[in-house]
């Protein structure tokens, strides 16, 4: 199973901006590489439509476009577009996410998202919709885009800007995955560290990063993502080769 998320907006193309400058990019972007995580995690294979804050092209086409031709060319089952939403009003509020059309086969992908992030965030429930979004309308494959929350709505533009919360909402879109596509999603798995002379927490995913701490031999730890042999815990990154899962 092959998911390409896609992260709204980026680069000079700040999307909206909320009451206190945040700015829709960062928060789309931060929460796209949670779901990353978590997703591949899960053992379900992971393309992105952007990693960094980046636009593809000078024109927002040319950046739609190339969005479309990445999730086309990757082979993706799924294709998930994650957005904040906004308004003149500023007491607009809730989640909604958009589906091509009613006969769609990511409208049940988009109820049980949408079900998860209502329930846990306590958002509005504003349903799902259909709209002729290019991203979603020029994807091959089964397409949602998620209107997370109201970036203009003060309240919601604070829950949105935490990075605790960014983390829950990417568990809440991995949930609905999941429970659309039947594998049951966990947010971390368990680890025993098996160095019997400690072992180094560095700050990335290679020896050239400096360490920042050592772990004891038989420590447990919690792993919130792999990438390349490497295991991103709570202080870092840790070589998986001396961790035994449990």
């Amino acid at each position: 199973m092959k998911i390409c998320i896609d992260a709204g907006h980026g680069g000079g193309d700040t999307g909206a901006v909320g009451p206190t400058f945040l700015k829709e990019k960062d928060v789309n972007l931060k929460v796209a590489l949670f779901l990353g995580d978590i997703l591949k995690l899960n053992g379900i294979e992971v393309v992105f439509t952007r990693t960094t804050d980046t636009r593809f092209g000078n024109t927002s086409n040319e950046s739609l476009s190339r969005r479309v031709k990445i999730a086309n060319e990757s082979g993706s089952d799924y294709f998930i577009s994650i957005h904040c939403n906004s308004a003149e009003n500023r007491s607009a509020n809730g989640t909604e996410v958009f589906i091509y059309n009613e006969r769609s086969k990511a409208k049940d992908m988009a109820e049980k998202i949408l079900n998860q992030i209502v329930n846990t965030m306590g958002f509005r429930d504003r349903g799902v919709k259909t709209a002729n979004f290019y991203v979603i309308k020029y994807t091959t494959m089964p397409a949602c885009l998620i209107e997370i929350a109201f970036i203009s709505n003060p309240n919601e533009e604070k829950i949105l800007a935490d990075e605790k919360n960014q983390r829950k909402i990417a568990l809440c879109i991995a949930k609905g995955i999941g429970e659309a596509l039947g594998i049951n999603i966990v947010e971390y798995k368990k680890g025993k560290v098996n160095a019997k002379a400690g072992l180094n927490v560095r700050k990335g995913p290679s020896t050239q990063y400096p360490i920042v701490k050592v772990l004891k031999y038989g420590e447990e730890i919690k792993i919130y993502a792999i990438e390349d042999g490497w295991y991103k815990i709570d202080d870092g990154w840790v070589y998986g080769q001396y961790v035994d899962l449990v």
